[in-house]
């Protein structure tokens, strides 16, 4: 059994539509059909949560100025 065909299929999957056809998918399974891709994507922002988070005094975060999942405002 070769895998190479399921490997090429995952290789083509963005992360749109893991979200879409895979993540949001398994919510609606659950029962929890007010799941939305942007919903998912506000939850996933710290930013969100950033009233709270700087106000735990337990809280620390370590910011690399090569990490590319961030942009120039959250380098502020």
């Amino acid at each position: 059994m070769s895998r190479t065909s399921v490997y090429k299929e995952i290789l083509q999957t963005s992360h749109q539509d893991y979200i879409k056809h895979f993540v949001i998918s398994y919510y609606a399974t659950m029962g929890l059909t007010a799941v939305t891709a942007d919903a998912l994507e506000r939850a996933d922002d710290l930013r969100t949560y950033d009233a709270g988070l700087r106000a735990n005094p337990n809280i620390r975060l370590i910011v690399n100025q090569n990490d590319f999942l961030l942009s120039s405002e959250d380098l502020v």
